[in-house]
C-alpha cells in the first residue's frame, strides 16, 4: 500500500510540473517563430540554403591586428568553403560533408578525423544560427533569460540536438533580430584546446528577403578574435558542387 501511495505521488507532481514545461516550450517556440519570421520568414529560408558572402576584416588571434579579406561559400547543412587573403598569406578551407582539406600557398592537406569532427560542429552552429530548423522538434529549446548585448536588451535561448555541442541563442527583445551566437570550440588548428566562442552581429539589412548582419565582432574566451564588416552576399538553393571539391 505504501509503495503505490509512492507512485501515486509521483503521477500527481508529474501532473502538476508538465503544463508547466509545456508552457514554457510554447514560450520558447514563440520566440523562434518570431525570430523566423523577421529574418525572411520559414519558406525562404528553408529555400535559400545556399550563400557567398564576401567580408573585409582585422584577425587578432595572432596578437597584432591583421587586415584579410574573405569569401565563405556555404550550402547548408554540411559544405562550406572559406578563402582568405591577407598579406604574405593565402588559405583555403574546404568541408564537404564528411571530408575536408586545408590549402596554405600550393599547398594542400587533408583534414584529420578530429577536425572533421570539429567542422560538423560548426556546422551544425551555422544550420542552427540561420534558423529553419528549430521548427523541428528534434531541436531541444530552454531559456537563458534576458541579458544586455551591447546597449539592447536580449532574451537568450539554448538549442540542443543529441549527439551535438549546445548554441546559446540572443534575440533583440524588441525587434526579434539575431545579436549573438555562443558555443563552444575546439582550435584543430593549432593547440587543441577548447575556447567559448561567441559572434556578435549587428547592422543587420534585407538581401534577398532575408536579414543579414553586416558586421560580425567574434570573440574566443571573451577575447577579440576577428572584426569583419560584409562586402557582399548573394543568396541561391544551391550553389556549384564545384565549390566545395578538392582546393
Amino acid at each position: 500500500m505504501q509503495r503505490i501511495t509512492g507512485i501515486g505521488c509521483v503521477i500527481v507532481l508529474l501532473a502538476a510540473v508538465s503544463p508547466v514545461r509545456a508552457e514554457d516550450d510554447a514560450k520558447l517556440r514563440a520566440i523562434i517563430t518570431k525570430a523566423i519570421k523577421v529574418h525572411g520568414g520559414a519558406d525562404k529560408l528553408t529555400k535559400l540554403k545556399g550563400s557567398i558572402t564576401k567580408t573585409k576584416g582585422t584577425f587578432y588571434g595572432l596578437g597584432d591586428g591583421i587586415e584579410y579579406t574573405q569569401t565563405i561559400s556555404i550550402q547548408l547543412p554540411n559544405r562550406i568553403r572559406v578563402d582568405v587573403d591577407a598579406p604574405n598569406f593565402k588559405f583555403v578551407q574546404v568541408f564537404n560533408g564528411d571530408k575536408g582539406w586545408h590549402k596554405f600557398g600550393d599547398n594542400t592537406t587533408d583534414m584529420t578525423k578530429e577536425q572533421v569532427t570539429e567542422a560538423k560542429e560548426q556546422m551544425q552552429a551555422a544550420t542552427i544560427t540561420h534558423l529553419a530548423v528549430l521548427t523541428d522538434k528534434a531541436y531541444k529549446l530552454s531559456a537563458l533569460g534576458e541579458t544586455k548585448v551591447g546597449d539592447r536588451a536580449a532574451v537568450g535561448v539554448r538549442v540542443e540536438r543529441e549527439g551535438h555541442r549546445p548554441v546559446s541563442l540572443f534575440f533583440d527583445k524588441d525587434n526579434s533580430l539575431l545579436l549573438k551566437t555562443e558555443t563552444r570550440g575546439k582550435d584543430t588548428m593549432a593547440d587543441g584546446k577548447e575556447f567559448t566562442a561567441e559572434s556578435l552581429y549587428s547592422d543587420h539589412k534585407k538581401v534577398d528577403g532575408l536579414m543579414v548582419p553586416y558586421k560580425i565582432e567574434v570573440k574566443r574566451d571573451g577575447k577579440k578574435f576577428v572584426e569583419s564588416e560584409v562586402t557582399e552576399v548573394k543568396f541561391s538553393e544551391k550553389l556549384d558542387d564545384s565549390v566545395f571539391a578538392k582546393p
